[in-house]
């Protein structure tokens, strides 16, 4: 390529197939409403005490899973450095007996 070439153009249906757009796919005000709505019904309906409970439940139960699975990762990864600490450490030092005779 010569100082004075340009790079191809790509066609338009390339273009239009790679271009990211950063909105988000609902609006938040649409989403307060729908939220309030829910609340005021809950309240209406005299139930607002128990979805209160079952939305806590749901939280807690959501965050001792990722609690539990952070602490079983970080379990197992210190399991496998230390195996491979022990090999490393095997590997590194001399043969007990001397059998080069």
């Amino acid at each position: 390529m010569g100082a004075g070439a340009s790079l191809p153009q790509l066609p338009e249906w390339v273009v239009r197939r790679t271009t990211i757009t950063r909105t988000s796919p609902y609006d938040r005000g649409t989403m307060f409403v729908f939220f309030l709505l829910l609340v005021l019904l809950a309240i209406a309906l005299g139930i607002l005490g128990a979805v209160i409970k079952v939305a806590t439940f749901v939280v807690l139960t959501m965050i001792t899973v990722v609690a539990l699975l952070g602490l079983v990762g970080y379990l197992a990864f210190r399991w496998q450095m230390g195996k491979i600490s022990r090999s490393l450490e095997q590997r590194s030092q001399p043969p007990s007996v001397d059998d080069r005779y």
